[in-house]
């Protein structure tokens, strides 16, 4: 490990650099509600990026096949996304979504931020803020934390084309 700390203001902190097999890598979690969660979700973190780290140097092992692959056609695999918010502008957007990953690093940790535009009207555009890449666990789970903190929160249901079936619920809190 490099440091840990907690601020008041930002939750316990940690940046750890860790070696296996000759490869290293740097995480840094910012702002979670206790040491324990925090040390869970560099774990995590950790775990995953070596995972990736082998896979891309397994993967390089191989030579190219000599002919050219056939593209697959998509099976209609359903993946999940939520929704938390639409602005008129992408910097509010981009900052809400990242909120509420910080707000529920645990069950958004596996997706990614993706800020998609929508044409209202003639002129007018919104920004709609999106973290896809969940299942539909981690949505449903992670608009109920979001909620609890009052962050509005919609589950998105994503089909093969990203075509999107939203499941609005009022917001309880």
């Amino acid at each position: 490990g490099i440091n840990t700390g907690y601020i008041r203001a930002s939750g316990f902190n940690l940046v750890a650099s860790v070696e296996r097999n000759g490869k290293r890598i740097i995480g840094v979690v910012f702002g979670s509600r206790s040491s324990r969660s925090r040390n869970r979700l560099m774990t995590k973190l950790l775990d995953q990026g070596f995972a990736k780290i082998n896979a891309a140097l397994v993967g390089s092992q191989y030579t190219a096949p000599k002919k050219a692959p056939v593209a697959k056609v998509a099976t209609g695999k359903i993946s999940w996304g939520i929704q938390v918010g639409a602005y008129k502008t992408t910097e509010p957007a981009y900052a809400i979504a990242r909120k509420a990953q910080e707000k529920a690093p645990d069950l958004l940790i596996d997706g990614y931020i993706k800020v998609v535009p929508l044409t209202k009207g003639v002129r007018t555009k919104v920004y709609r803020a999106r973290i896809l890449g969940l299942s539909k666990k981690q949505a449903y789970r992670a608009c109920r934390v979001l909620k609890r903190r009052k962050i509005n929160c919609m589950e998105l249901r994503m089909k093969k084309d990203l075509q999107q079936v939203a499941r609005a619920q009022p917001n309880r809190s």
